[in-house]
């Protein structure tokens, strides 16, 4: 067996939920809000929630695991958009129908275009209140051994406890994604 199919075997091997939990505890217990971990189902061109951290207090943001969600209005959703290719990205576009859910929701392919470049230059996402369920999110890529995107991390609450902590949040959410990587 070749080095590259080691590598494959190993990684293919890995549960990318057993290695970021610790992670999203950390991330959900230092902020107090809820910690998705999230990838792409291919087969609707939607993402679905891997893995989450409830956050513990009482108004809180819910997506149960398993559950999915449209990729254009959501955090996670734009970091793994950030991940595609052009082609793919696409591709993408021809498969699924921009919907607003609110005027904040980023229905033109032009628009989250522009954003998604903007994402994949400072390596994270945010969305406010863009599915009108009064959320604010912050997310970041995780990549594999490849530099492809896999999935993506976030911490996620309600916009009037998020907006403040926005800056204090961002540089973490990168930095346990940048390790979730390094780990795969």
């Amino acid at each position: 067996m070749n080095i590259m199919g080691t590598y494959r075997k190993i990684y293919n091997s890995i549960d990318i939920r057993r290695v970021a939990l610790p992670y999203m505890q950390e991330l959900a217990g230092k902020y107090g809000e809820t910690s998705y971990l999230t990838t792409i189902d291919y087969s609707k061109y939607e993402g679905i929630v891997l893995e989450k951290i409830e956050s513990n207090k009482t108004l809180i943001v819910v997506r149960p695991v398993g559950s999915n969600f449209p990729l254009y209005a959501s955090a996670t959703g734009k970091s793994l958009l950030s991940g595609l290719t052009d082609e793919e990205l696409d591709n993408y576009f021809e498969h699924v129908q921009l919907i607003p859910f609110t005027e904040r929701t980023l229905a033109s392919r032009e628009k989250l275009k522009e954003e998604i470049e903007l994402i994949r230059h400072r390596g994270y996402a945010t969305t406010h209140e863009e599915m009108g369920d009064g959320a604010s999110a912050i997310s970041s890529p995780i990549r594999n051994y490849q530099d492809k995107v896999v999935a993506a991390i976030s911490l996620a609450g309600p916009s009037q406890r998020m907006m403040d902590q926005i800056p204090y949040i961002v540089p973490e959410v990168k930095s346990i994604a940048e390790m979730i990587s390094k780990v795969l």
